[in-house]
């Protein structure tokens, strides 16, 4: 979706709506303005399952750190709370400062935080562990991209829940 959309808006020279894939003034008609307003609601949606299960990992997170019992709601509503004002600050900036801003932050703390587990952690167990990982995962690639329901109750299950859940929240992000 976001290739079609650039397409249109960089080459065609029109402009950045998910109606604009269906030509020039598609965004002008009925049909282009509904196809604008799900793709509107379909990112609000994305946004909230992201946000959601975010602070549950969080959440998750705190409680395996601090060794903190289950973690309430309050909690919860709180670090959907401060997630909320860094991310209206962040947009509140403008992309070229508040959302540059975050993002150069967010790699810098990713890089520290991979660093200091690569040298505080187990160094020698992760460097023997990388190579067998990506083994693994281009073993298993063919058989969990061929996997189907006829393979027993577990993977019925699998498909059922999870693939359908996923799904439709990477078919949620795409108009953005």
């Amino acid at each position: 979706m976001g290739a079609a959309v650039g397409y249109a808006a960089y080459r065609r020279g029109r402009p950045l709506l998910m109606s604009a894939i269906f030509g020039q003034r598609a965004h002008l008609t009925v049909g282009g303005r509904l196809i604008d307003t799900f793709a509107i609601i379909g990112i609000l949606f994305a946004t909230s399952a992201s946000l959601g299960l975010g602070t549950l990992q969080i959440g998750s997170g705190l409680q395996i750190v601090t060794g903190l019992g289950e973690v309430g709601n309050g909690l919860l509503i709180g670090i959907i709370a401060v997630l909320t004002c860094v991310f209206l600050i962040s947009a509140v900036s403008g992309v070229a400062k508040g959302i540059r801003r975050l993002s150069n932050f967010n790699m810098v703390l990713a890089a520290v935080v991979a660093f200091f587990l690569f040298v505080a952690g187990p160094t020698v167990f992760l460097l023997n562990f990388i190579p067998s990982v990506v083994g693994t995962y281009f073993g298993e690639m063919f058989q969990m991209i061929s996997m189907s329901a006829s393979w027993g109750p577990e993977a019925e299950e699998f498909m059922r829940y999870w693939t359908l859940f996923y799904w439709a929240w990477w078919v949620s992000w795409a108009p953005s």
